[in-house]
C-alpha cells in the first residue's frame, strides 16, 4: 500500500513540473529569443530605422536582419 501511495505521489509531482516549470531547452530558448529580436527588428524597420547598410561599390544596399524560428 505505501508503495502505491509512493508511485501516485511520484506521478502527481511530475504532472505537477510538466504543468508549471517553464520550458528549458535549448532550442527552445533559442526560438523565443529570435522571435524577440525579430519583432525589435520589425518594430525599427516601421520607425524608419534599418537593420544593416552595406557599402558595395559607392552604392549602398540595405539587408534585412532575420532570424528563424
Amino acid at each position: 500500500m505505501d508503495l502505491l501511495l509512493a508511485t501516485i505521489a511520484a506521478a502527481g509531482s511530475i504532472v505537477l513540473l510538466f504543468l508549471f516549470l517553464r520550458r528549458t531547452r535549448g532550442s527552445v530558448l533559442l526560438s523565443r529569443k529570435a522571435k524577440v529580436l525579430n519583432w525589435y527588428y520589425d518594430a525599427l524597420e516601421e520607425a524608419g530605422y534599418h537593420d544593416a547598410v552595406f557599402s558595395l561599390h559607392d552604392a549602398k544596399r540595405i539587408r534585412r536582419i532575420s532570424w528563424k524560428v
